[in-house]
C-alpha cells in the first residue's frame, strides 16, 4: 500500500462516488447525521475527505461530501495511491475498523472481509489433485488468520468465523439488496442467523425476518406479554402497530394497521405498541415518546428489542425498561427471539409496573 501523495481543495464534483466503497461505510444514525450537519454548516469540513488517487473515487467522508454538497461548501481531499481495488477496499476496511463506537456485526463483517481478501491465493491451479498447492494454501490461510488477528486484537477462531460471515452476507446480496446497510447497523437477528440463512439463500427474507411486531401476521406479540400489559395499564386503548381490525392480536379498543399508517394520527389513552423493528423503528419510537410527552397518551408500554447501541434507544432512557431474561418466543412462531427484548414503560404508576413485570426480567430506571 502506496503512501499519501497530496491534500488539495477540489471542485464539488471532482470526486466519484463508487456504490461498492459506498457500502461499505456504515451509515450515520439521522441524530448523528444533523450533529455532524450542523457542525459543518458552523465550522466547515473540518476533516479531509480521502480519495484513490488514480481513479479519483472517494474511499472516506461520504456523509461529509453529500453535507457539503448539499450547502455548497469545499473541502480538503488527501489523494491516497494505490495499486488496485482490493488494496483500495482492504484500506476502506482498516480505515473503518479504526472507528469508535462501530456495532459489533458491522465490525466482524469489516475483519471477515479483510480475512477473505487476504487469504486469496493469486495463480493457483485448477482442479484438486495438486496435493502440495493445497497444503501450501492452506498454510497461507493459517498464517493470514494469525496475522490479522494479532493485527487486529482478536482470536485466530474470530477471525475466520467473521469470515464465514462475510461470505453469507455475499450469498444473501442477491437475494436481500440491503443485507450490507442491515448489518452495518446492527439490523439483523444474529451473525449466525445469516449465516445459516445463507445455506438456503432463497428462503433467506422468512429466516432474516427480524420485524417481530404485530403488523405481521406472523410475529404477534407474546399472549403473556400482552396479559401483563393490560394488568400493568389497566386497558388497552389503542395499539398503534396492529395486525388487522377484524381479528386482532391485541385487545384494544382502538387499532392502525399498516393500511392506516399510524404515525400520522395522534394517539390517546393507554396504548401497547409492538413497533416494526426494522430500520423505521426509530419513527415509531419518537412518535410514541413525543404522544406522551405532549399529554395525549396517559400510559404506554413498548415491547422492542434490547438494542442499546441505537439512537432511539437513547431516545428513550428516561423511562423504566424491564430487560426480559431469555429470549421471548412471538405467538405463531415455533422458535425464540434470535435477540434479546425489552419492555418499556411510559407512565406515573412505577409500582404497578416492577409488580407486573419484575419476574420476567431486571427493570431498571434512570437515576
Amino acid at each position: 500500500m502506496s503512501d499519501i501523495y497530496s491534500s488539495t481543495t477540489l471542485a464539488l464534483t471532482d470526486i466519484r462516488i463508487d456504490p461498492e466503497f459506498a457500502s461499505l461505510c456504515p451509515p450515520l444514525a439521522p441524530d448523528e447525521f444533523v450533529t455532524l450537519e450542523e457542525s459543518i454548516v458552523a465550522e466547515g469540513c473540518r476533516d479531509a475527505l480521502v480519495a484513490w488517487a488514480e481513479h479519483n473515487i472517494l474511499l472516506d467522508g461520504h456523509n461529509r461530501k453529500r453535507i457539503c454538497d448539499k450547502h455548497g461548501l469545499g473541502y480538503d481531499v488527501i489523494d491516497l495511491s494505490l495499486p488496485d481495488r482490493d488494496s483500495a477496499i482492504a484500506w476502506v476496511l482498516r480505515n473503518q475498523l479504526g472507528r469508535r463506537n462501530l456495532h459489533p456485526d458491522a465490525a466482524s463483517l469489516m475483519r471477515g472481509r479483510l480475512y477473505n481478501l487476504q487469504k486469496k491465493t493469486p495463480g493457483a491451479p485448477e482442479g484438486n489433485d495438486n496435493r502440495a498447492v493445497q497444503r501450501s494454501q492452506s498454510g497461507n490461510i493459517e498464517r493470514t488468520a494469525e496475522r490479522l488477528a494479532s493485527e487486529l486484537g482478536v482470536g485466530e477462531r474470530t477471525i475466520i468465523r467473521d469470515g464465514k460471515f462475510a461470505e453469507a452476507v455475499d450469498t444473501l446480496r442477491p437475494f436481500v439488496p440491503d443485507i450490507d446497510q442491515r448489518v452495518l447497523s446492527g439490523d439483523i437477528p444474529s451473525r449466525q442467523a445469516v449465516i445459516e440463512a445463507a445455506k438456503e439463500p432463497e428462503k433467506a427474507r422468512d429466516k432474516m425476518a427480524v420485524h417481530y411486531s404485530s403488523e405481521s401476521p406472523e410475529w404477534y406479540s407474546p399472549t403473556e406479554i400482552i396479559e401483563r400489559t393490560e394488568r400493568c395499564l389497566g386497558a388497552i386503548d389503542l395499539d398503534p402497530c396492529s395486525n388487522s381490525h377484524d381479528e386482532p392480536n391485541v385487545p384494544a379498543a382502538k387499532h392502525y394497521t399498516a393500511d392506516d399508517d399510524g404515525l400520522t394520527h395522534p394517539w390517546h389513552g393507554r396504548a401497547y405498541m409492538n413497533p416494526p423493528y426494522g430500520s423505521a423503528i426509530g419513527d415509531w419510537i419518537q412518535h410514541l415518546c413525543e404522544e406522551y410527552e405532549a399529554g395525549r397518551l396517559t400510559a404506554a408500554i413498548a415491547l422492542v428489542p434490547a438494542r442499546t447501541d441505537t439512537a432511539w434507544f437513547r431516545r428513550m432512557k428516561q423511562y423504566p425498561r424491564c430487560f426480559v431474561w431469555g429470549r421471548l418466543r412471538f405467538s405463531g412462531h415455533d422458535n425464540s427471539a434470535p435477540f434479546p427484548s425489552m419492555v418499556v414503560y411510559l407512565g406515573s404508576d412505577l409500582a404497578a409496573f416492577r409488580q407486573v413485570f419484575g419476574d420476567i426480567g431486571d427493570i431498571y430506571q434512570l437515576a
